[in-house]
């Protein structure tokens, strides 16, 4: 137990809160204007061989957008809930940690951006604010309404990710909440698409605007050889068959890909703090308590 215990103390200490959002758009609108002068200096084979890496990250991004579209309910609930689940305490932790973080600061909504199966967002009823979670897998959450819909002052939708900012207008929750806690816990951001991760970091800041804030928690580099041998190789419903080489696992960078287009990347603090910087976003390194 006291191994265990220092796993789950280790995997989720890297945990990053924005306020602003307008900070990054100078940034985006910098290095667009640079890209767009670049390409005007491409030979004809420069730009056909970008054209393909184009194609190959649009393919890329489409499978794994229908791998967690299609995703079976049990493939992941069952996955993380079970108590020996490699994850069970962690997301003990995290829903005791926002429950703390509503209690601190009176944000009015709590937005879980993939919501998965509701194992965060259906266990913040002491929370005692409305809460709602999105996810683009439509079993996922019919699911959600089925067992936690009895809940008051809980919803789900489907929403894709990417459309995150113009589905709350429409909804007409940007008139209705004026200080939303924005979370994507437990490195779902990470098992989203490499080329969507930083639009829906953006989109959440969008949807958090001046008054709210964003939460992203990461799983931690260091503990990254557990996560493979306690979850992933166990999961052959998410995961199917893989072996431990270079193939599908790179052990010194933390990152997985099985043959079901399964990907994840596990970051450490240095990682996050590099990336959000890169992002204007300040980071806080939670201690283990």
């Amino acid at each position: 137990m006291r191994a265990y215990r220092r796993f789950l103390l280790c995997t989720q200490q890297t945990t990053c809160h924005s306020n602003n959002k307008l900070a990054l758009l100078p940034c985006l609108s910098h290095v667009y204007t640079e890209c767009q002068f670049s390409r005007r200096l491409f030979s004809t084979e420069l730009k056909a061989q970008a054209t393909l890496d184009e194609q190959r990250d649009d393919e890329e991004v489409d499978a794994e957008t229908k791998l967690w579209s299609e995703l079976p309910v049990n493939a992941w609930k069952l996955s993380v809930l079970t108590e020996d689940s490699v994850f069970h305490e962690l997301y003990l932790d995290t829903r005791r940690r926002l429950i703390e973080a509503t209690q601190n600061y009176p944000y009015d909504v709590i937005v879980e951006v993939g919501c998965g199966t509701g194992e965060i967002i259906s266990h913040l009823e002491e929370a005692s604010v409305p809460r709602i979670g999105v996810d683009i897998n439509e079993a996922f959450v019919q699911h959600c309404i089925k067992d936690y819909g009895h809940q008051k002052n809980l919803e789900f939708h489907v929403v894709d990710a990417t459309e995150l900012d113009s589905w709350w207008q429409r909804s007409g929750n940007a008139d209705k909440y004026q200080r939303p806690l924005l979370v994507c816990p437990n490195n779902t951001i990470m098992i989203m698409p490499e080329g969507i991760r930083e639009q829906v970091l953006d989109k959440m800041r969008a949807v958090a605007g001046a008054n709210g804030r964003c939460c992203v928690t990461f799983w931690n580099k260091k503990m990254f050889a557990h996560g493979v041998m306690g979850f992933y190789k166990k999961n052959r419903a998410l995961c199917g068959t893989f072996d431990l080489t270079d193939n599908h696992v790179d052990w010194d960078e933390g990152t997985i890909e099985t043959n079901t287009s399964y990907k994840s990347k596990w970051l450490d603090a240095d990682d996050v703090k590099r990336w959000m910087s890169s992002l204007l976003v300040n980071v806080e390194v939670l201690e283990p308590e």
